[in-house]
């Protein structure tokens, strides 16, 4: 058992060495009509390559009548790079498991997310998503409304 532990932490270590790996968290805003909604997602994920990244946001959302748990691994292709400034698209899988007076409910989605990284020194970077393309909770649709579907997220990268 402590060989396993002496390998995970080793493994973790070079996985951290290289730059590679990721931490953060995001922020999203939702409105409709007179309903707010505040989501809290952190997030790891791991680079690949130059373009390309691997990650899962697992949170919780608070509305004014439910309770929201969301898991959402991504793969990430950035397709332009000026500068610090990274633009990207996720490819995504979301699961919603919602909570409403003591009935839970359980939504999916699948679809891309375009964004923008801001690398702000060597450690730390913005995130921001604006829209959602592909089928979520029970419907396909383009949804670029920012009232709706707006995240904005800090990494610290190792």
């Amino acid at each position: 058992m402590k060989k396993l532990f002496v390998v995970l932490a080793l493994s973790l270590m070079a996985l951290c060495a290289n730059a590679q790996a990721y931490l953060g968290g995001a922020l999203s805003f939702q409105a409709a009509g007179n309903n707010a909604v505040v989501t809290i997602l952190p997030e790891i994920g791991y680079n690949i390559s130059k373009t390309t990244a691997i990650g899962a946001q697992v949170g919780w959302s608070n509305a004014t009548a439910a309770n929201r748990f969301v898991f959402a691994p991504y793969y990430r292709y950035g397709f332009k790079q000026l500068g610090p400034v990274s633009l990207f698209i996720d490819g995504e899988f979301q699961l919603n498991a919602w909570t409403t007076g003591g009935a839970t409910t359980t939504q999916f989605g699948v679809g891309l997310a375009p964004g923008v990284a801001i690398m702000a020194g060597d450690h730390f970077s913005f995130v921001g998503h604006i829209a959602r393309i592909g089928y979520y909770n029970g419907a396909f649709g383009i949804n670029i409304d920012t009232n709706q579907n707006f995240q904005m997220g800090v990494y610290y990268h190792f």
